[in-house]
């Protein structure tokens, strides 16, 4: 196996989307009337966030305070409720800290679609890209990243042709195709037929790539 893999695994807690939205909508429907129970460590982070809740910080402190612990996937369901009840801040500053976390947990979800995972670069991703080409021509405008997922048993893949059309390859299901609004020619009908053909055989060549050169690897790690 090649040495310019790049390993990504996070083991960082997580937001929990659906307690952060369900919070959220609660809040703006009906408003909250008790204190949601915290832990120790919540309530510490609390502390330090709004200043040991005498809020003598500035407004932009406390949001890179909060911005630095939802980095961290620090910031629970608990605390946003909490945060968004202080009656310190105004409606505006509120409506900031609510864009803060629905930010960082949008990129701590897709660092959990990722966690475990191996992201193919250098030559290695290289040769796709060209055997890819080779195959279909070279309107492609730009890929996306290719990665495996050792313990899902999956690989994806896509990209973007120069008219629009993006395709992604996967080993869990057919091939998708998004032509939205794009208009389907005879020569866009022999590239998406010429797609799904290559896709038949990278699915066929990554499955065995994956058995082999990444599948002992993962075991490995569990052990």
């Amino acid at each position: 196996m090649g040495t310019n893999r790049r390993a990504r695994v996070n083991n960082k807690p997580l937001i929990n989307e659906h307690d952060l939205t369900k919070n959220m909508l609660n809040f703006i429907r009906e408003g909250a009337t008790s204190k949601p129970m915290m832990t120790e460590m919540e309530e510490a982070i609390m502390r330090d966030i709004l200043g040991n809740g005498l809020l003598t910080e500035g407004f932009s402190d406390t949001l890179e305070k909060l911005k630095g612990y939802a980095k961290k996937g620090l910031i629970t369901a608990a605390m946003l409720t909490s945060l968004m009840n202080n009656p310190s801040f105004s409606a505006e500053q509120k409506e900031e800290i609510n864009n803060i976390a629905q930010t960082e947990m949008s990129s701590q979800g897709e660092e959990k679609e990722k966690e475990g995972s191996v992201v193919l670069d250098g030559p290695e991703i290289k040769d796709e890209m060209n055997k890819l080409e080779d195959f279909v021509g070279s309107r492609i405008k730009a890929y996306d990243e290719l990665v495996i997922y050792p313990y899902d048993h999956n690989v994806t893949w896509g990209g973007e042709f120069l008219n629009g059309i993006r395709f992604e390859f996967n080993l869990t299901g057919d091939m998708k195709l998004d032509a939205n609004n794009i208009t389907v020619d005879d020569n866009e009908v022999e590239l998406m037929s010429k797609l799904k053909k290559y896709g038949e055989n990278w699915v066929d060549e990554w499955a065995k790539k994956l058995r082999d050169d990444y599948q002992t690897q993962s075991d490995n790690v569990r052990r």
